[in-house]
């Protein structure tokens, strides 16, 4: 019994010692002082948030603006939260705080990689985070502003706003990254032989990678497709809905976000139904019977299309007498409409028109017959 009190006395009332730091604390008072009143103060903030997500969604705001509220609270809370940790860790630490902070300043300060002026230390990686993070906001930020203030004025095209857009954003996010380096210490004329040697390295262990970079460099420049396109690549269809320099976001007609690497619409066959123009033909086929007329049938159609609301004068429909079939007589109608989002409605809406003015008309739609004859019958068919 002595020696399970010595032991709990050891872990919990001891004071804690990491290497050569003895901190004025022991195990029982950071959990009474510093774990339990955090993780209290966590769960109330988490239905704080609860309690203000639930009145922006009752508010009669637009959805968009709730999502940025929403947004903005959480950001508010965390920022609170985190400075409520650090007033707890200095009330515990007490008047050696600034002593301690300095201790782990000057652990976290040590270089681990030198080169020439440059003294890389976990500090170091630690502040290339928001300097990577400002470069990327910065871009965008200057993508945006030449895109509306600049472009849309000089009536440029989508496909050459976004290549020229593109090659600005990613030129002025590598200038200030260059430069927030700079500031935090990094020599990169320096570190141009070990960014070298860690090319090659990650050239033979991130290939897919690198691939998929120069296939987006090739899209910016080359543009075989642009946002807003209607696309078909290895059987998904729909909408170019954001390129970036990894990989391609494109929206199903179902609505579903589809991340695809850059490198597959340079290795495999995209079929871009808006490169040159928006426009498409869309293909209604039909089989009549036999004993109707085709040439009233091909009359019908066409009139069919030609009021259609989907229908363009020119191009003007035409329906074509295909083949002829097991069943029926094949005939297609081809249909230009003025933009490929409308393909799926107006392939609809034509065929719904077809089957009642066919009905009106009286011209039949085949389908196949089975005839089953049975073994009985069959033998008395012999007799």
């Amino acid at each position: 019994m002595e020696n399970i009190k010595e032991i709990l006395n050891n872990v919990f009332f001891t004071q804690i010692e990491i290497g050569n730091i003895s901190l004025p604390f022991n195990l029982f008072g950071l959990l009474l002082r510093f774990i339990l009143p955090i993780t209290v103060i966590f769960f109330i903030f988490k239905l704080i948030k609860r309690g203000i997500a639930v009145l922006i969604d009752r508010s009669k705001a637009k959805e968009e603006n709730k999502a940025t509220a929403k947004k903005w609270v959480r950001r508010g809370i965390n920022i609170i939260y985190l400075i409520l940790i650090g007033i707890f860790v200095s009330s515990m630490l007490g008047a050696e705080t600034i002593r301690y902070l300095r201790m782990i300043f000057d652990v976290l300060n040590q270089p681990f990689i030198e080169s020439g002026g440059t003294r890389i230390t976990i500090i170091t990686i630690i502040l290339t985070i928001p300097v990577f993070y400002i470069g990327s906001w910065i871009g965008k930020t200057v993508k945006k502003m030449i895109n509306r203030d600049l472009l849309d004025r000089m009536g440029f095209d989508d496909s050459k706003k976004f290549s020229f857009t593109s090659i600005i954003q990613y030129g002025v996010m590598i200038i200030v990254i260059m430069i927030g380096m700079s500031f935090i210490g990094v020599d990169l004329s320096a570190l141009t032989l070990l960014f070298g040697v860690l090319g090659i390295g990650l050239g033979f262990g991130l290939q897919s990678i690198v691939a998929n970079l120069i296939a987006g460099l090739i899209i910016i420049f080359s543009r075989p497709v642009k946002e807003g396109d209607r696309i078909l690549i290895n059987g998904i269809e729909g909408t170019v809905s954001q390129i970036k320099l990894i990989s391609s976001n494109i929206t199903t007609l179902a609505n579903e976000s589809i991340i695809v690497p850059n490198s597959n619409f340079v290795e495999n066959v995209v079929h871009n139904y808006s490169y040159a123009d928006r426009k498409i033909v869309v293909i209604n086929k039909i089989s009549i019977s036999y004993d109707n007329d085709p040439e009233h049938a091909i009359a019908v159609l066409e009139k069919i299309a030609v009021n259609s609301e989907y229908a363009l004068k020119e191009p003007a429909p035409i329906a074509r007498f295909k083949s002829f079939g097991d069943s029926g007589l094949d005939i297609s109608l081809f249909t230009w409409i003025s933009d490929v989002k409308y393909k799926y409605d107006a392939h609809d809406k034509i065929n719904r028109e077809i089957w009642k003015r066919f009905r009106d008309e009286n011209i039949s739609i085949p389908y196949p017959h089975v005839q089953v004859i049975l073994p009985a019958e069959k033998a008395k068919d012999k007799e």
